[in-house]
């Protein structure tokens, strides 16, 4: 297997040197997965015809866990030292990892030990690589995040400026195929929309009556509409997004108890995670509701949750929520 372990010795020489992976059609690319699952193809598809014997070929296959092991350590040096060329390379780095993914799902060839070890050092790689490409993109949108949820949030042009600004960080973004892109691109509008919700619950706006409470409706719902319009753009799916911003935008507009537990109810049956802090959290932006009325409310989900059995396939985003 000394084949497997030049080719990535080949890339941390390109890397040293400071040079960039090399660019197919705008996207970043490295030789090191196809190379290697070229090499692990022909030497199992040899030793099956060899010896007959699927069990020895899959041992052939077992060395692969050493070179993930030091292909992962590669990867996060690459991380770690930050050098102008490494957004290049870890760019290149998630291609390889999905054509790994996609050729370690194959379970005829690997033992199921193999492919777990493999199959989760690769999930690692590509949320350290996902952090490492959003974090920045984070800390510029930090002073437009912090409008949110503030009376300055009520006006147009603050959201405008948040938007703007999440244009400009896509574009830094690019230089990933588009499978990849597209899984970059959606952490990032999950991301984005769970800051947007920890904003609106501090509760530092106060939506005294109903005006105020029409005000907030008008601008979460148009909010939901221009951040899903410019991730879909992009080519992102995630409409559940926008739908959980909306039926929270609803609870601020509507002004009878009945309807608003009714609608609470909705969005925690769709969204499981949503707990108390969070429904306590999104009523006292209402201060005309009185502690009674939260009360009921809170009670209400909880009993319509505790009869109702969570599907095990539904999405998870109040947990994201941080609610003190």
């Amino acid at each position: 297997m000394i084949f497997i372990g030049r080719v990535l010795d080949e890339a941390k020489k390109e890397w040293d040197q400071g040079k960039e992976p090399t660019r197919d059609d705008g996207c970043y690319v490295s030789p090191v997965a196809y190379d290697v699952i070229q090499f692990i193809n022909g030497i199992v598809t040899s030793a099956h015809i060899t010896v007959r014997d699927p069990h020895k070929a899959q041992k052939i296959t077992s060395n692969l866990t050493d070179f993930m092991q030091r292909y992962q350590n590669f990867h996060e040096d690459i991380i770690k030292q930050n050098k102008p060329h490494s957004k290049a390379f870890i760019k290149a780095n998630l291609s390889c990892v999905e054509q790994f993914r996609d050729f370690l799902v194959d379970r005829d060839l690997f033992p199921k030990n193999v492919r777990e070890n493999c199959l989760r050092g690769l999930t690692e790689m590509k949320q350290s690589a996902h952090t490492y490409l959003l974090t920045p993109v984070h800390k510029i949108l930090k002073p437009h995040y912090k409008k949110v949820g503030t009376s300055d949030w009520l006006k147009k042009n603050t959201f405008e400026k948040l938007l703007n600004s999440t244009e400009e960080e896509l574009q830094e973004l690019q230089g990933l195929t588009q499978s990849c892109h597209q899984e970059l691109i959606t952490q990032l509008q999950q991301e984005m929309t769970v800051e947007y919700v920890r904003r609106l619950l501090k509760g530092e706006v106060k939506l005294k009556d109903k005006d105020r409470q029409l005000m907030a409706y008008m601008t979460v719902k148009e909010n939901a509409e221009r951040l899903h319009n410019l991730f879909a753009r992009m080519g992102s799916k995630q409409d559940w997004l926008k739908e959980i911003l909306t039926k929270m935008a609803e609870v601020l507009k509507l002004q009878d108890i009945p309807a608003i537990q009714m609608q609470i109810v909705s969005l925690g049956s769709a969204y499981p995670d949503l707990s108390e802090k969070h429904v306590s959290a999104l009523l006292k932006l209402k201060t005309n509701l009185s502690k009674a009325d939260r009360k009921i409310t809170k009670t209400t989900l909880s009993d319509t949750l505790k009869e109702s059995r969570a599907d095990p396939g539904t999405q998870k985003f109040f947990s994201k929520v941080e609610v003190r």
